[in-house]
């Protein structure tokens, strides 16, 4: 940097200071950044060193210092020697012998167990008796039994205008009124209230109870509850069919359905 710039900075910071009245201050701050250290590591080297020499030597002649020093005992560092007076034992070994068979808590405390099925009247002294109890020890076998629970249905089914025959406990895929006329296929039940069964393709029309899907001109599926019927006009011989549902029972056997 030019000889000139510098003083015009310096010539730039007095004017700034003089005008602002702060000239003074910061000469005292000079005088103070050179004075102060000055005075204060002069007589401080000398008077910290004479006064950190017996507060050393008190510390170390402090007889709670000593002791705690004295009174540290590590004892035995080496695991071999601290846990030498134990046995060495093996995990995979059974460390712990288990009752022989068969014998009871009478025969472990002492006590001679009665014979089994012995009932007999002792004298005791006092004119009492005594009377044993049969103390044998019964096992019981429980056997589980499997039991299988499902809806049983009974329908009438003929023709319209006719006495319709009952069919009791009608399996499922059973054609409806008989395999020769194949109106309609029991397929089971949705619940303990109803029965659902697939119209044949030959059925024109639906009529009576029930719900049809995907409607009633064009019924596919036929739910009918207990109680209700439907009349199914069957296109081959052009008769009317007549189906209900009489009862839905549930059924506990121990053999399966028939499916």
């Amino acid at each position: 940097m030019k000889t000139w710039k510098i003083q015009k900075l310096f010539g730039d910071i007095l004017y700034d200071l003089r005008s602002r009245g702060l000239l003074p201050i910061a000469a005292l701050l000079l005088i103070a950044m050179v004075a102060v250290p000055v005075l204060i590591v002069r007589p401080g080297s000398d008077s910290g060193a004479a006064s950190g020499q017996p507060a050393a030597s008190a510390a170390e002649l402090a007889p709670e210092n000593q002791a705690a020093v004295l009174a540290y005992n590590p004892g035995v560092r080496n695991y071999k020697k601290r846990l030498g007076e134990l046995s060495q034992k093996d995990p995979f070994v059974q460390q712990f012998s288990a009752p022989a068979v068969g014998t009871t808590s009478l025969e472990q405390s002492g006590v001679a167990p009665p014979e089994v099925g012995s009932t007999g009247g002792g004298s005791s002294t006092g004119g009492g008796s005594s009377t044993g109890s049969n103390l044998g020890t019964s096992t019981q076998t429980k056997r589980s039994t499997l039991r299988y629970f499902y809806l049983v249905t009974d329908l009438k089914v003929g023709e319209a205008g006719t006495k319709l025959n009952r069919r009791n406990s009608v399996d499922p895929f059973d054609y409806l009124p008989s395999e020769s006329l194949p109106v309609a296929v029991f397929l089971g039940n949705e619940s303990k209230d109803d029965a659902v069964f697939l119209i044949s393709k030959d059925v024109l029309s639906t009529d009576g109870a029930g719900k049809c899907f995907p409607s009633q001109e064009a019924c596919q599926l036929l739910t009918l509850k207990v109680g209700e019927a439907a009349e199914l006009v069957y296109g081959p011989d052009s008769k009317t069919y007549r189906i209900k549902v009489v009862r839905v029972k549930l059924k506990v056997s121990r053999k399966p359905p028939k499916r």
